[in-house]
């Protein structure tokens, strides 16, 4: 596997999905100051943060899975969280 894979980067498309679903579903979509849609901005800004990195030629190696982590723990966080 490549180093700098982006398919390690679909936990975080997936954690996004996961905030927005629930700033819609269970907090309808209240106010922007609530934890879901700033863990959504987040992810979006980590995404935003890969892609300017890898067009600037900045990844250094296995930076992807560093990121593809980071999506994991958001992810899991917000399954835990649209639980309760």
């Amino acid at each position: 596997m490549a180093s700098n894979n982006s398919v390690w980067l679909v936990t975080l498309v997936m954690a996004f999905l996961v905030y927005v679903i629930k700033f819609y579903a269970r907090e309808r979509a209240g106010s922007i100051f609530s934890a879901s849609f700033g863990l959504a901005s987040l992810c979006l800004l980590l995404l935003l943060t890969y892609l300017v990195m890898s067009v600037l030629g900045m990844l250094v190696p296995y930076m992807a899975m560093s990121f593809g982590i980071a999506g994991l723990v958001l992810f899991v966080l917000g399954i835990v969280t649209f639980r309760g």
